[in-house]
């Protein structure tokens, strides 16, 4: 039988792996419980640091997605606000009509009243040139290039409408384009008749022009309702986003954060741990050659 020879040299380097163990123990628990995070680096858990990155990742992708809904909102709203005072002018319009279609109408009146509609043309092209963050809010895909050269002279805005990514895979209209609410509604060709019939003095044909505004009114509310849709669903998916973050965090922190009861439990526990190496250590420490004949 053969027997097993422990060096005091070997003895100490044992109570120094020991030691250093437990201080490190006592360091990283030390850490944890004024920290509050349990995993610092990579190597404290690699699963959980992987699953950490992965969720910031995520967060990041989130926040991008606000910066977008922000700037969806902002076109929204403008354009709300646009097509909201175009109406008003549309119905100003209406009631020029209505007035100069009465058979009571002078020559005079009507000229006056072709004045004013050629200042609501000018008025509703200034809305079809709304800038909004540096372009043309009704540009479409050129928001660069101006919808209207001139009063009533639609030359622009006929290009398809922006959109952008709001959520994974959701993609919701900045705005209409101009060709969409000037033109496809009936508001300029309208107001344009308008114009001729007040020039011809036909009652007749300012009133079919009358008609035809009211047209281009109704038009222009499904135009208006059709913001009102976005405008809903981005509230809708802006909420997603408020919960999806919300739990995002709640995750990371379950990853990265240490309970604060644990930790002091977990420090108090290596403190002991380590009390009692260094116990060992000084009674293994203090034992001579006399300890060890006896």
């Amino acid at each position: 039988m053969s027997a097993f020879r422990v060096t005091h040299s070997g003895l100490l380097q044992g109570l120094l792996r020991d030691v250093q163990a437990a201080l490190r123990g006592v360091e990283e628990a030390q850490r944890a419980a004024s920290t509050g995070k349990r995993v610092r680096q990579v190597s404290d858990d690699p699963p959980a640091a992987a699953a950490i990155l992965e969720t910031a990742h995520l967060l990041r992708a989130v926040e991008q997605y606000r910066r977008n809904a922000s700037m969806v909102a902002a076109h929204l709203a403008s354009e709300e606000s646009a097509l909201t005072q175009l109406d008003a002018l549309l119905a100003r319009a209406r009631e020029i009509a209505v007035q100069q279609a009465n058979s009571t109408a002078t020559a005079a009146s009507r000229e006056s009243a072709k004045e004013e509609v050629s200042r609501l043309i000018e008025s509703v092209s200034d809305l079809g040139n709304t800038r909004l963050a540096g372009g043309y809010l009704f540009g479409g895909t050129t928001p660069d290039v101006p919808p209207f050269s001139a009063p009533g002279d639609l030359t622009g805005g006929n290009t398809p409408s922006r959109s952008i990514e709001i959520a994974p895979g959701q993609y919701l209209r900045l705005s209409a384009n101009a060709a969409e609410v000037f033109q496809d509604t009936g508001v300029l060709a309208a107001l344009d008749q308008l114009v001729a019939a007040l020039d011809a003095g036909d009652p007749a044909a300012i009133a079919a022009a009358a008609g035809a505004i009211a047209e281009a009114s109704d038009a222009l509310q499904a135009r208006i309702a059709d913001v009102g849709g976005r405008t809903l669903r981005l509230e809708a998916v802006t909420a997603n986003l408020d919960e999806l973050e919300f739990n995002l965090r709640v995750h990371r922190s379950n990853l990265e954060e240490a309970d604060f009861e644990a930790a002091l439990t977990a420090l108090v526990g290596r403190q002991t741990a380590l009390q009692a190496t260094l116990l060992a250590a000084s009674r293994m420490l203090s034992f001579d050659l006399t300890d060890y004949l006896r």
